[in-house]
């Protein structure tokens, strides 16, 4: 194991490759996003936080499986997976990247203010148990240039859930599974996607929540400028039938499911977002046995985002290419 290693700059640092007992097979082959222990590439710390942290440099870091192992039941300081911090510029593409199992606060990615990250087909779990007071993020974004395009984001498994928590910046957020679904049936809270006073490019995302009393896709506190747009989206809720809001305005009004599903957003941009209402089972949805692949609504409903203003996508979380209608999500029909 490494321990206390310091990388400096424009380093590219890849994982998921075979360890073969053959030293001439060893290499040969890459999978990454598996659990097989001949290409599991495993980066954890030691009871501290966070696991990895960016501060100043430009840095891959491509095909891991990132854990953050600190906390304890009664820890209330909080424990991180990946910290990018001031001056850093990351790349983080094909990982999986799971928050601390333990602690009562816990966060898989969070770009501090001044950093910068693209996120592309990670896997990133937020990690957390159902306590009174637990909460848990997948991905938190403070004052940073953020792009996250093709992730499977889920805020963990707290009684408070939030999937992407974004203040004061304007990320592109495009083609991304975002879910908050509570670790406590019928208590708590879960937001999938928390904005305050940003302005993010915000399409074809599939964006939903369950589990939780309270329950919110989308959620708006203070202003959203007419730079922002949010396109092609589709937000659910579960249970089905029990009328959450999928969407809270930045004045504070509540959406519920509807056809067509119409909502402002302060002077952003919105267009052919799609609500669903049709079920009480997330599996209706998405597919929940690894693939979050969509089960029907959806596909074919997303917009061309190849174009640099949606972050270049022409793949999807698997690496299949997005032609013709692009599905809505992280994972391509």
């Amino acid at each position: 194991p490494l321990t206390d290693v310091t990388f400096y700059d424009d380093v590219n640092v890849f994982g998921g490759f075979r360890n073969a007992e053959d030293p001439d097979e060893r290499f040969t082959q890459r999978v990454v996003h598996s659990n097989d222990a001949q290409y599991l590439t495993s980066l954890s710390n030691d009871g501290e936080d966070p696991t990895l942290r960016f501060e100043g440099v430009n840095f891959t870091l491509s095909g891991f499986a990132i854990m953050n192992v600190a906390g304890a039941v009664n820890e209330t300081a909080g424990a991180r997976t990946i910290v990018v911090g001031n001056g850093a510029d990351v790349f983080l593409e094909r990982n999986s990247i799971s928050g601390s199992a333990t602690a009562l606060l816990s966060t898989a990615v969070a770009v501090e203010f001044g950093g910068g990250v693209a996120l592309d087909r990670n896997f990133i779990d937020g990690g957390g148990f159902d306590a009174p007071i637990s909460s848990s993020f997948g991905v938190k974004v403070d004052g940073s240039n953020a792009q996250l395009t093709n992730n499977i984001i889920r805020g963990g498994a707290a009684r408070f859930v939030t999937g992407l928590d974004v203040k004061d910046a304007s990320p592109i957020v495009v083609n991304n599974t975002i879910e908050a679904m509570s670790g406590a049936s019928n208590l708590g809270g879960g937001e999938a996607v928390r904005l305050n006073y940003a302005n993010p490019v915000f399409a074809n995302n599939l964006v939903y929540t369950g589990e939780a009393k309270t329950q919110y896709a989308l959620t708006c506190y203070g202003d959203v400028d007419d730079t922002a747009e949010f396109k092609n989206n589709l937000f659910a809720a579960f249970p089905g039938d029990t009328g959450h809001p999928l969407v809270i305005d930045c004045d504070t009004i509540s959406y519920t499911a509807a056809t067509p599903f119409v909502f402002p957003m302060g002077d952003a941009a919105v267009d052919a977002n799609i609500s669903y209402n049709a079920s009480n089972d997330p599996l209706d949805l998405v597919a929940r046995n690894g693939s979050y692949a969509l089960v029907g609504e959806g596909v074919d409903d997303g917009i061309d985002v190849s174009g640099e203003e949606y972050g270049n996508v022409t793949e999807d979380f698997n690496g299949t290419a997005r032609t013709g209608s692009y599905d809505i999500g992280a994972v391509e029909n």
